[in-house]
């Protein structure tokens, strides 16, 4: 006789079939993600298992959502800088709100 391997929250069988551990306990991906992923602070969808959940003081993204909000470029694997609840890449952080020479308006840098 064998043992049963089921979904903690629905029951279904998990034998054969791609599954998560929370707690000890086995889950299939759809209540997984149902119950527990993260939502995109850009997109507003569930961040999936099959997905990388990137996150900055307990906000969540997509990788493909984790961009400046000013240039749109890619902050993974970057550093970016946060300003009232924006991601902005270093050049636009910089643009923005370091300080401008008087004369020629360029940045100076810290």
């Amino acid at each position: 006789m064998t043992e049963r391997f089921d979904c903690h929250h629905c029951n279904e069988s998990l034998f054969g079939k791609k599954y998560i551990l929370r707690e000890e306990s086995p889950y299939c991906v759809v209540c997984f993600e149902t119950l527990f992923a993260n939502t995109c602070e850009e997109c507003g969808k569930p961040i999936g298992c099959d997905c990388k959940d990137l996150s900055y003081k307990d906000r969540h993204w997509h990788e493909a959502c984790f961009h400046c909000s000013q240039c749109r470029n890619s902050l993974v694997d970057k550093p970016f800088a946060a300003k009232e609840d924006q991601l902005l890449c270093t050049d636009c952080y910089s643009n923005e709100y370091s300080s401008k020479c008087q004369e020629c308006k360029k940045t100076i840098m810290p």
